[in-house]
């Protein structure tokens, strides 16, 4: 079998997630575990070659790529933050989300919901899900201390990083 490149397995990660049919979880779990050993390797690479002051600079530098590990081992990242965002939103299961009504973001409720289900939009919000509504106007860091959030309330021990 030729080797896999680290783009190639992104892209079947990302197709395989948009599919219709359902696929196995093993299949994600394996794909999600040789993406996270092909970057890990990069990056070895990448610092051996480094030299002390690169090395401080690279410590330094800003993440702004927003990834969540799950507790089975998979991957969740999109090509945006806000689609990796709202992923991992639906991965936590919308249900237990109509249930959390104390999180505020920028002085507005990070949910609404409509018990209705008539609306289609809210500004400055997406739907989630037929009468669930979430704050899209946040910031990658945001983001980070929302899911971080979720996590700690609904206990999904989650990994959530920025690369």
């Amino acid at each position: 079998m030729s080797k896999q490149r680290l783009k190639d397995l992104k892209t079947a990660l990302r197709v395989l997630g948009d599919l219709d049919t359902e696929v196995p979880r093993e299949v994600f779990i394996e794909i999600s575990q040789r993406i996270r050993n092909r970057e890990t390797a990069n990056e070895e690479r990448r610092m051996k070659r480094m030299s002390e002051e690169e090395l401080v600079l690279h410590e330094r530098r800003t993440r702004r790529i927003l990834r969540v590990n799950t507790f089975d081992g998979r991957i969740l990242q999109e090509k945006t933050n806000d689609a990796t965002f709202l992923l991992a939103l639906q991965e936590a299961g919308t249900d237990q989300l109509r249930a959390i009504e104390h999180l505020v973001v920028r002085n507005h409720p990070l949910f609404i919901h409509d018990l209705s289900g008539k609306r289609k939009r809210i500004t400055g919000y997406k739907m989630i899900q037929s009468g669930l509504f979430v704050f899209n106007k946040t910031k990658t860091s945001e983001k980070l201390y929302i899911l971080k959030q979720l996590d700690s309330c609904l206990q999904l021990n989650w990994e959530i990083l920025l690369l």
